[in-house]
């Protein structure tokens, strides 16, 4: 495809690439732990697991210390309780860690869990090989696929799916099953779903989701096609992504003449903060 490209379209462009990524970091996020646990919490494990706190291996993506986990087979965790300085959770909140799974030894599925006043309050990712709580309910909510290997993701969940709107927490847990992986930041934001760019004070405007904007002609290069999908992957957002044919050397689909064009100012931008790539389809 030949295309001439103007300095605004060029800006839309990068938008797009800065906003792709997983393991953003986001300006109104409130910090629970990050380099240590909370005030006074105690650090606990199970599994043959251990708490260690490293600067390298990967390198944090927040702060200079990540936990890794210990390389275990079946159910291994580190977690942390009765902290001096417990996380209020409010309405529409979402909670959040960050995490790095190995790519030698990756876990087969993640859970995070939550104590206020009790631990019934899971979200997991991958597969559903854990047995706490209750799958489907808020004691074992299922959270989407498996993390990408080698880069830093962020795992989010809306706290209403896990019975914590208007909860305090006292301690967090990190759950692996089989593998390894490494954890950092964790804490709240006060949105859901609606993530920000890494711009600080930055705010998301959606041009493209679920299908092309109004009036665009969906168009293709080197035999590619446009495919709307609601799965393998999970849409990052709405119900459908839209996925690219497998095919040899360049190809690409794109759109173009939207009869509502996206419009922006060169103050929006800056460098992302992320040390993420956008994920790769991992047999191709």
């Amino acid at each position: 495809m030949s295309k001439v490209f103007s300095f605004a379209f060029a800006a839309v462009t990068m938008f797009f690439l800065l906003t792709a990524t997983s393991g953003r970091c986001f300006a109104q996020d409130v910090v629970w732990s990050d380099d240590n646990v909370p005030a006074g919490a105690l650090q606990l494990s199970d599994g043959f697991n251990t708490w260690n706190w490293a600067a390298t291996n990967p390198a944090p993506v927040s702060g200079a210390l990540a936990h890794p986990s210990s390389l275990q087979p079946g159910l291994h965790e580190q977690y942390f309780n009765y902290t001096r300085a417990p996380l209020s959770v409010g309405a529409g909140e979402v909670l959040f860690a960050y995490v790095f799974l190995d790519v030698a030894n990756p876990p087969s599925e993640v859970m995070l869990s939550w104590n206020a006043g009790g631990w019934e309050h899971r979200a997991y990712w991958g597969g559903n090989s854990i047995n706490y709580g209750t799958d489907g309910t808020t004691s074992r909510q299922f959270a989407g696929p498996l993390p990408a290997t080698g880069r830093w993701v962020r795992l989010e969940v809306p706290a209403s799916r896990v019975g914590l709107e208007g909860a305090t927490i006292t301690g967090m847990g990190f759950s692996l099953f089989n593998g390894t992986a490494t954890w950092d930041k964790a804490g709240k934001a006060p949105r859901a779903g609606t993530p920000t760019t890494a711009a600080a004070g930055a705010s998301e405007v959606v041009w493209s989701d679920d299908t092309v904007p109004d009036g665009a002609v969906q168009q293709t290069d080197g035999r590619d096609a446009w495919n709307w999908t609601a799965s393998s992957p999970a849409p990052a957002s709405g119900a459908h992504a839209h996925q690219s044919s497998l095919l040899p050397g360049l190809h690409e689909h794109f759109f173009n003449h939207a009869s509502k064009p996206l419009r922006s100012a060169p103050a929006k931008f800056s460098s992302p903060t992320s040390i993420s790539t956008p994920p790769i389809h991992p047999a191709n």
